[in-house]
C-alpha cells in the first residue's frame, strides 16, 4: 500500500499526522497540560487512571487492537521505509523525533530531512517561514 498511498487521505487512524492534533483549526497551539513519555506508556496510563479515580486491575491494561498486527520488517525495502519517512516527516520534524538511519543516510535524492524555508503563502512577495519536511521541487 505504501507505493500507492500519497499521504492525503488516511484510511487508518495510524496514518494521521500527530502534529495536526496539537493545534486548533486556526493553527494556534493547543495548551499542553501534561506530557508523557511513550516509552513508559503503561505508567502514564496508570497515572491518568489514578488521577481520574479509575482502578485498573493488575494485568488488565491493554494496548491498541485486541488482535495485534505484525509483519516481518526485514521484508520492507529501504525505498519503502524512506517513503514512509517522507509521509511522516512533518511529525518527525515538529515533534523532534530522530529520523531512522535508513532515511538519513541515503543519497541526496532519497534522503529525508527537515529545513526551515520561506515560501509564498498569500502572494509571491509575502513569504512565511515554515518547516519543510523535505525539499519542495
Amino acid at each position: 500500500f505504501v507505493r500507492d498511498y500519497d499521504g492525503r487521505e488516511p484510511f487508518d487512524v495510524h496514518l494521521y499526522l500527530q502534529v495536526s492534533s496539537l493545534v486548533w483549526v486556526t493553527g494556534n497551539p493547543l495548551p499542553i497540560t501534561k506530557l508523557y513519555n511513550s516509552t513508559e506508556a503503561d505508567k502514564g496510563w496508570l497515572d491518568i487512571a489514578h488521577e481520574k479515580g479509575v482502578h485498573i486491575p493488575d494485568g488488565q491494561l491493554t494496548h491498541g487492537r485486541r488482535i495485534t498486527r505484525r509483519f516481518n520488517v526485514s521484508k520492507v525495502s529501504d525505498a519503502t521505509k524512506r517513503k514512509i519517512c517522507r509521509l511522516m516527516a512533518l511529525d518527525y520534524c515538529c515533534l523532534n523525533f530522530e529520523l531512522p538511519e535508513v532515511c538519513r543516510t541515503a543519497d541526496d535524492v532519497e534522503a529525508v530531512f527537515c529545513a526551515l524555508d520561506k515560501i509564498p503563502i498569500r502572494s509571491p512577495n509575502d513569504n512565511e517561514l515554515v518547516i519543510q519536511p523535505w525539499m519542495n521541487p
